[in-house]
């Protein structure tokens, strides 16, 4: 599976070159496999699963898996904002 952070540490200078920045971009999501993208999938699942029934009496645990869900949901029109601005 490729590691998308593996290539952010190339700098020159200090100073990460544009080309460097837009490659980032066109990789952040791109699997190597579908069935790569599967096995991420199954295991994300699989914590978030065992997570809930470990913490299902926490409502601390509640709230927190509230507040993540509602902040992925807002902030899914942010790419088209930002391609508009």
């Amino acid at each position: 599976m490729r590691v998308y952070f593996e290539s952010l540490s190339r700098e020159e200078d200090g100073v990460t070159s544009p080309a460097l920045e837009d490659e980032q971009k066109e990789q952040f999501w791109q699997w190597e496999s579908y069935a790569d993208y599967l096995l991420f999938i199954c295991f994300f699942s699989a914590a978030i699963g065992a997570s809930t029934i470990a913490f299902r009496t926490s409502l601390a645990y509640q709230g927190f898996l509230g507040l993540a869900s509602a902040g992925v949901e807002g902030t899914l029109g942010a790419p088209q904002f930002i391609l508009n601005y």
